[in-house]
């Protein structure tokens, strides 16, 4: 089930040590703080935040409304631009054929997120939540971060790498998924939002949507959704984030932490805090996320809450690949269970803990792709679904009706009597 309480987390290198305060499910996130050991050497992840853009870049700097703390930098500053190999090239501030998409419509008991949530009015030192022209907005990186993390490797990866599989019938990695193998240039859906309980911190929880090709065998993909990640955020709120790999998860970052994502001038936040959350059988909040390519030449996009907020270039990418378009179209919810063999199975949630079926459960609604060489986004007609273990997560096979058109009941409580 979907909890009440935020974690809060002391970490030292020594030892981990877990507590919980209460706090209302119903509320925006809250900020949940970490203290490091004095003790504690500077890192290799220290040095590296530190330099990803220069204290004399910040023009502004403001705390969202749900505790972020948001450095705004020069466009040309961001740390895309800033690498070698990028000197001399021209970024796009926009798509080249901008796209027009129909997202999911407010509904009855059903309200959109829109895009200044969490940057309205003034923070308690009294400045604006808002970047100025030609700025992108910056998570300020915090010694709070990563602190469950010994490697810039670990920090890149998309699931902890610090302990192995475990033995036995599920696995380190689950996934509940619906898609479709399609030649496109995107997909889109809306993302009804929770806050998933993670049990452990260095466990997480996430659903996201995924455009994905391979090259040589290697997976190429384009990943945007929502994120419960102790180890990695410093606290256990939900987090919008976006992924990409060129190389089947070998190098790659979350959050344009290496680079190899072009941030649009703007008040956006990658890896910030996102709210309000639904409330168990009461009003749902949903999120719109798209990625989309601009044509076969063209760059892959993100668009959160009906904004373009930035592109991977397509130079990242090889032919097959996501160099001219993506093979498959995907949503799916994901967990992680570092138990290991002895300990049982994890109590993570995904999506807000709740079998479909069985109740209220996570849902994404308006699933849609974009064919290549197509005129514009259509309803996914899912072909394939799955889950690694349905007796721990679990989804429905997405169907269409004229509210939610295709969409997709998925999640589950983890460890209970059939999945132990």
């Amino acid at each position: 089930m979907t909890t009440q309480r935020q974690r809060f987390f002391l970490f030292v290198f020594s030892s981990v040590v877990s507590t919980l305060a209460c706090g209302s499910e119903t509320d925006a996130p809250e900020k949940a703080m970490l203290q490091l050991s004095s003790a504690a050497p500077i890192s290799e992840i220290s040095k590296y935040f530190a330099n990803r853009y220069f204290p004399s870049d910040v023009v502004h700097a403001f705390t969202t409304e749900f505790g972020d703390d948001v450095d705004c930098i020069p466009f040309l500053a961001q740390p895309a631009l800033r690498r070698p190999e990028m000197r001399g090239y021209k970024p796009q501030l926009a798509p080249t054929n901008p796209v027009s998409i129909q997202f999911a419509p407010p509904a009855s008991g059903r309200t959109r997120i829109t895009f200044d949530i969490g940057y309205r009015g003034y923070d308690e030192h009294g400045r604006v939540r808002k970047c100025p022209p030609d700025t992108v907005a910056m998570k300020h990186y915090s010694e709070t971060m990563h602190l469950g993390f010994t490697s810039l490797k670990q920090v890149f990866a998309k699931q902890p790498t610090d302990i192995a599989p475990r033995i036995g019938s599920t696995q380190l990695h689950q996934e509940v998924i619906a898609g479709l193998h399609i030649d496109n240039w995107g997909v889109t859906g809306g993302f009804i939002l929770w806050n998933p309980s993670v049990d452990r911190y260095n466990e997480f929880s996430l659903e996201q949507l995924i455009s994905y090709g391979t090259n040589a065998g290697a997976l190429q993909t384009v990943e945007a959704g929502l994120q419960v990640y102790p180890t990695k955020y410093g606290d256990s709120a939900t987090r919008f984030f976006i992924y990409s790999t060129t190389d089947n998860y070998n190098t790659g970052c979350y959050n344009n932490e290496c680079g190899n994502f072009i941030q649009t001038p703007g008040t956006f936040c990658l890896g910030c805090a996102v709210g309000p959350y639904s409330i168990q059988n009461g009003q749902h909040y949903y999120i719109d996320l798209a990625t989309w390519k601009d044509g076969d030449a063209g760059n892959w996009w993100i668009n959160f809450a009906d904004h373009w907020i930035g592109f991977f270039p397509r130079d990242n990418f090889h032919n097959p690949g996501l160099w001219n378009s993506a093979s498959d179209a995907n949503f799916f919810g994901e967990i992680i269970d570092q138990n290991g063999a002895t300990l049982g199975h994890t109590k993570t949630d995904m999506g807000n803990g709740v079998f479909p079926g069985a109740g209220d459960a996570a849902e994404i609604v308006w699933m849609q792709d974009y064919p290549r060489y197509g005129s514009g986004f259509v309803t996914q007609n899912s072909a394939y679904f799955g889950s690694d273990d349905r007796y721990c997560y679990d989804g429905v096979a997405p169907s269409y009706n004229t509210g939610d058109h295709e969409h997709f009941y998925l999640g589950g409580p983890g460890y209970n009597a059939n999945c132990q």
